[in-house]
């Protein structure tokens, strides 16, 4: 039975029976961090303010494996995810962004020779960075992903089905390259869709390219801001070598990228050869981590308390994941809106706390005091912004 939280709001009940490392298997897992409702669903986005204030909640229990330095959430239920009809993450709308998709697509079809190739990419999104493999190489493209829109980067030469990947709806396609980004960390058992990816290649040793969030990113930062219901996986460049060596794939490079936010894995479907042995995430940071959480959360409160007693009015920019959380955690009246460059978020409401997301042309109607940056690596880009519209708040990044 669905429980509510303190504000009458639904939360999901949490699974009671402890659950192993999803990369390892390891059953001496040592708790990190507990919260007890968050959106279980942070792109999806509303079309009403009520319906947003109901958004389903979920609890994330964090736990981290001491033998591969993997974070998963123990309280992570697969079956109230749906990334059908109204999911929306892509991030494509930012310049920023843009060029760094473009650099990543060239790097991959010069290192890989993706020219007049199939590519396959699992968890295509909207399509648009299948859409830049095909362009830069005259490759043909085949994307799987639930929340697939026709009419988003259609083309000849690209096909999409609108559903999860699977083993069976690969057989015959045959690729040349497989590609999947930003997928891995929302799926509940890694290594055996690893394992079923490498057996649809069959035995071929076609080259596979992998990007998740980087867990150590997130630790040393202290990106509270980073920890999300879509997420049962939070990977260390360990946990990810583990991860796709116990699949039976030989890993070629492990990599930060994006300022450190993300972590690249390239391999090949087909075992043997040496193994990167990225170090373990390190016991002292993630006690730290855990007890920064509070602390951070206090002092955002307290901020956004003193601005809203002084009758000021701020907004967010960036209506996604790191946004939501930090509405959803720090709570606060002061902030009236989210501002987000993605049109297809535009006039939405955010799930649990039911701000409206507004383009940047609406800022001057609103006359914000102050502007939160989400991330800190779009800050110039949103200042650059701010300045185009004759704006000058206070701009802080989190």
């Amino acid at each position: 039975m669905d429980r509510v939280d303190c504000a009458g709001r639904p939360v999901m009940d949490e699974p009671k029976a402890a659950t192993p490392c999803a990369v390892c298997g390891c059953r001496q897992l040592h708790p990190l961090l507990e919260l007890a409702a968050v959106p279980v669903h942070c792109n999806r986005l509303w079309p009403t303010r009520q319906a947003a204030l109901a958004a389903p909640r979920g609890a994330l229990h964090l736990v981290d494996c001491p033998d591969c330095g993997h974070i998963g959430n123990s309280a992570f239920v697969p079956q109230w995810l749906d990334y059908q009809g109204g999911y929306e993450n892509s991030l494509h709308f930012s310049p920023l962004f843009q060029d760094y998709a473009l650099a990543l697509a060239r790097y991959l079809v010069e290192k890989y020779q993706l020219r007049g190739r199939h590519i396959l990419e699992i968890g295509c999104g909207k399509g648009d960075f299948l859409r830049l493999l095909a362009q830069l190489g005259q490759n043909l493209g085949t994307g799987f992903d639930p929340s697939w829109e026709p009419g988003r980067n259609q083309q000849e030469n690209l096909d999409f089905v609108a559903d999860l990947f699977t083993p069976e709806r690969a057989a015959g396609l045959q690729p040349d390259f497989v590609c999947c980004r930003q997928v891995l960390e929302h799926l509940p058992d890694p290594v055996a869709f690893l394992g079923g990816l490498r057996l649809a290649l069959e035995g071929r040793p076609v080259p596979v390219f992998f990007e998740v969030p980087n867990a150590a990113h997130t630790i040393s930062a202290a990106g509270i801001w980073d920890l999300i219901y879509e997420h049962p996986s939070f990977f260390s460049a360990h946990s990810l070598t583990e991860a796709f060596t116990r699949a039976g794939f030989r890993v070629l490079a492990v990599q930060e990228a994006f300022a450190g936010q993300y972590l690249w894995i390239e391999a090949l479907a087909a075992g043997g050869g040496d193994v990167p042995s990225p170090v373990l995430p390190d016991r002292p940071s993630l006690e730290r981590f855990a007890s920064q959480f509070a602390s951070r959360l206090e002092l955002w409160r307290q901020r956004l308390g003193a601005l809203e007693r002084r009758q000021g009015r701020a907004v967010i920019w960036g209506a996604g994941s790191k946004g939501v959380t930090f509405l959803n955690l720090v709570g606060g009246r002061a902030i009236t809106h989210a501002v987000d460059l993605n049109p297809y978020k535009q006039g939405k409401y955010l799930p649990g706390t039911g701000q409206r997301v507004i383009a940047p042309e609406e800022l001057p109607v609103q006359a914000p005091d102050l502007v939160l940056v989400m991330n800190p690596i779009y800050r110039r880009e949103i200042v650059a912004h701010l300045e185009r519209l004759g704006l000058q708040p206070a701009v802080e990044t989190l």
